[in-house]
C-alpha cells in the first residue's frame, strides 16, 4: 500500500506540474490552456490500466519477455539512430503517427530492468564470482547506455547508471566493484 501510495502521489503532483507549467506554452501553441495536460492527463490513465494490468501477471510472464524485450529495446535504440526525430538536440524519438512519439529510450529501462532482474535471479547461486556477476550484465548495460547517449539523452543515461548499480547491489555485489565503478566514471567524466 506504501508503494501505490506513493506512486499515485507522484502520479498527481506531476499532473499537477505539467498543469501549471504548460499552460501558457499550450495557450500559445494549440489555443488551449488545457491541451499539453490534457495529453498527459489520457497517458496516466493510459499507465494506470497497464500498471492493473501488469500488477496481475505471473513472474514467469516476465521471465519470457525479458528477452524479447531487451532484444526489441535494443533495435529500437539503433533504429532512433536511423529514422529518429530531433527534439531539442536530442534524437531520441519515433514518430508514429500524429502528435503521437515513442521514445525507446523509455522502454530500454524496463527492458533492461526486466532482463537483468531475470539474469541475477538464475545466476544467484553463482553471484560470488566476478565473473558471473559482470558478465552479460555489463556489456549489455553499457552497450544500451552507449546508445543512449549516442542519441543525446544525457539524462536517461544518468538514471540507467545507478538502476544498474541498484540491482549490483541488492545482489550483493562488494563495495569495491561501486569504489572502482565510480573511479572509473570520474575518469571518464574528465577525460571528456
Amino acid at each position: 500500500h506504501v508503494l501505490l501510495g506513493s506512486t499515485l502521489l507522484l502520479l498527481v503532483l506531476g499532473i499537477a506540474m505539467v498543469l501549471s507549467a504548460s499552460t501558457v506554452e499550450s495557450y500559445r501553441v494549440f489555443g488551449s490552456a488545457y491541451t499539453l495536460w490534457s495529453r498527459q492527463v489520457l497517458f496516466a490513465v493510459v499507465g494506470l490500466a497497464a500498471m492493473v494490468v501488469a500488477s496481475r501477471l505471473p513472474v514467469v510472464f516476465y521471465r519470457r519477455v525479458a528477452y524479447p524485450a531487451l532484444i526489441v529495446a535494443l533495435v529500437a535504440l539503433v533504429l532512433v539512430l536511423v529514422i529518429g526525430h530531433e527534439v531539442a538536440g536530442q534524437r531520441n524519438w519515433i514518430d508514429v503517427g500524429g502528435p503521437f512519439r515513442f521514445q525507446p529510450s523509455e522502454f530500454a529501462k524496463l527492458a533492461l530492468v526486466l532482463w537483468a532482474s531475470d539474469l541475477l535471479a538464475r545466476k544467484q547461486p553463482l553471484l560470488d564470482q566476478w565473473k558471473h556477476l559482470l558478465v552479460p550484465l555489463m556489456p549489455v548495460s553499457l552497450t544500451i547506455i552507449g546508445l543512449v547517449l549516442l542519441e543525446g539523452d544525457f539524462g536517461t543515461a544518468l538514471i540507467l547508471v545507478p538502476m544498474v548499480a541498484a540491482m549490483l547491489w541488492v545482489n550483493g555485489a562488494p563495495f569495491r566493484l561501486f569504489f572502482g565503478g565510480a573511479i572509473v566514471m570520474l575518469a571518464g567524466v574528465a577525460l571528456l
